[in-house]
């Protein structure tokens, strides 16, 4: 009898780590997802800068997300806070563009 108790566990435990993943896991929301480094090679193309003094500037003036040091001589992005930074960035233009809209409707 115990040795059906101890096979019955085992095959709850087989059979619960292979049940699907919750339904956030499944969206594209970024903060479903584990978070990831950028290299600063992927992260100049996602910023629509034009170059690295301009990334630089806008990290200095705290208007981008500075990188962070994964080892000496390397640092890295947050692809989360990229994602974020660009999110903000459409959220201020469709602000700017709806309080536009009011203002001429009147």
């Amino acid at each position: 009898m115990w040795a059906d108790s101890m096979s019955a566990k085992k095959s709850v435990q087989v059979a619960s780590f292979h049940e699907p993943l919750p339904a956030a896991a499944e969206t594209d929301d970024a903060s479903a997802r584990a978070d990831r480094f950028l290299r600063q090679r992927e992260v100049l193309p996602l910023s629509g800068f034009g170059s690295v003094s301009t990334l630089k500037n806008k990290i200095r003036a705290l208007e981008f997300p500075a990188p962070i040091k994964i080892s000496e001589g390397r640092q890295a992005w947050s692809e989360r806070e990229i994602i974020a930074w660009q999110q903000a960035r459409i959220a201020n233009r469709n602000a700017t563009l709806i309080k536009r809209n009011r203002g001429a409707g009147s």
